[in-house]
């Protein structure tokens, strides 16, 4: 392994590998740092298998055209995928960027001088690495090269620190899909919540689970399940990763036995697969240049000197309480607007890419500088695939140009996204359907 890149990224999630994939297609000098042993984060070994929300991307595009099944109408409409294809897809665009790839390995610390990062550590197989770059672009979810770094952050929920709730995501087959009908039926959704509810009340599915969100996965017969919950624990902290790891194995067979018994056309449904990590909705969010607020996204604001185009979801926050806890008040305040009208597509400023005390640090992804409720939006797949093509994007042009971040022109940053398939702000775009939050 060499010592030094243009362009280190760490973590290939949606924002990671997409700010790899971008870095690399625009001539620097790429290596993608990835702690599991295959690529994609929640893509693939979170067991994801869907898209919900919208941004305009240009690999997401190419994923919808390609590989993806658009499972409903509209510019929210989820879109399905393959896990195992989704796996080769993106191996495939790690040969055609050019990009260096390490896998199994993660960063674990950085050395600072002058307001810049040095040095990455990295702890690998062989023990830790020490890799210098350019630019580095943190896309670990959880923030770790900026809290590294000293940036300062918020965890969870400002004022009280309360975090959205973790989950598994997990797959079941031979569901008689026809008898079900629509998984997105808000009267059916309901009723199915209202009966998980009493199950867990009575002890028959561990406590917290009590939400309902089924999805229809690729090929007849499957369906995507996002029901296991745990709450008031810290993804940040092993210790917190592995009781959540451990709470939603316990809840998925109560789980499975609900849905036989209480959805109609499941009764001989079985696990057809789950996730290799715990599905972890909010941690750091790093302080950073800009932080984007609800207002911003709610009025659809279009910045001057915005990364992402056209970005679009609900507000996903999830009960922060479990099934029975919670009041209305807390309700309302989890969601004070409701869902967005559907002309009301959003941007991101590079500044809330920008952390406020390392010079050569971008962030994308759902660790990015955001009020928590704010957060609840933007962390869906396609939108941190959007951050990661214009911290990507952003930070090749900078190495090409021989400028400090600081001195980027973003005009021309916003040029080339464009000529990599991204719509300019208020670009028309067809469809109003809300997708639901997962």
């Amino acid at each position: 392994m060499r010592e030094h890149f243009d362009v280190v990224v760490c973590g290939s999630g949606p924002a990671g590998f997409s700010a790899a994939y971008y870095a690399a297609r625009n001539g620097a000098d790429t290596l993608l740092v990835e702690k599991n042993g295959s690529l994609g984060g929640m893509l693939t070994t979170g067991h994801m298998g869907v898209f919900c929300g919208y941004a305009s991307c240009g690999l997401y595009k190419e994923i919808c055209e390609t590989i993806g099944q658009r499972l409903a109408p509209g510019l929210l409409g989820q879109v399905a995928y393959d896990i195992e294809e989704m796996r080769q897809f993106l191996f495939a665009k790690v040969e055609e960027s050019g990009m260096a790839l390490l896998l199994t390995a993660f960063a674990t610390g950085v050395e600072k001088r002058d307001g810049s990062i040095d040095r990455l550590q990295v702890h690998a197989k062989e023990g830790m690495l020490k890799l210098s770059a350019d630019v580095y672009i943190d896309a670990t979810g959880d923030g770790d090269v900026a809290a590294f770094a000293g940036e300062e952050y918020s965890l969870g929920r400002e004022g009280d620190g309360k975090f959205q709730p973790m989950s598994l995501m997990f797959s079941v087959a031979g569901v008689d899909t026809d008898r079900f009908g629509n998984p997105k039926d808000p009267q059916k959704r309901a009723a199915l919540s209202a009966k998980l509810q009493e199950y867990v009340h009575h002890g028959d599915v561990p406590y917290p689970a009590g939400h309902v969100i089924l999805i229809q996965g690729c090929g007849k017969g499957n369906i995507k399940v996002n029901c296991t919950n745990v709450i008031d624990l810290d993804g940040t902290k092993s210790e917190d990763l592995t009781s959540a790891e451990m709470q939603c194995r316990k809840q998925l067979a109560g789980l499975v036995r609900f849905l036989r018994n209480e959805a109609e056309g499941f009764e001989n449904c079985y696990v057809a697969g789950s996730g290799d990590m715990i599905g972890v909705r909010s941690s750091r969010h790093i302080k950073g240049r800009y932080v984007l607020n609800e207002k911003d996204i709610s009025e659809g604001r279009v910045f001057d000197d915005w990364a992402v185009s056209q970005a679009k979801y609900v507000w996903g926050t999830h009960n922060l309480y479990g099934p029975i806890g919670g009041d209305s008040q807390e309700k309302s305040r989890q969601s004070p607007f409701g869902r967005l009208p559907h002309d009301k597509l959003y941007t991101i400023p590079f500044r809330s890419l920008r952390p406020a005390k390392t010079d050569n640090l971008l962030l994308a992804g759902r660790c990015i500088s955001g009020t928590f409720l704010a957060h609840s939006n933007y962390r869906v797949m396609p939108i941190c695939m959007a951050m990661g093509q214009g911290a990507g994007t952003a930070a090749a042009m900078a190495v090409k140009t021989g400028c400090r971040l600081d001195d980027l022109d973003i005009r021309e940053v916003q040029e080339t996204l464009v000529q990599q398939g991204v719509e300019p702000p208020h670009a028309e775009s067809a469809g109003s359907r809300a997708s639901e939050g997962i």
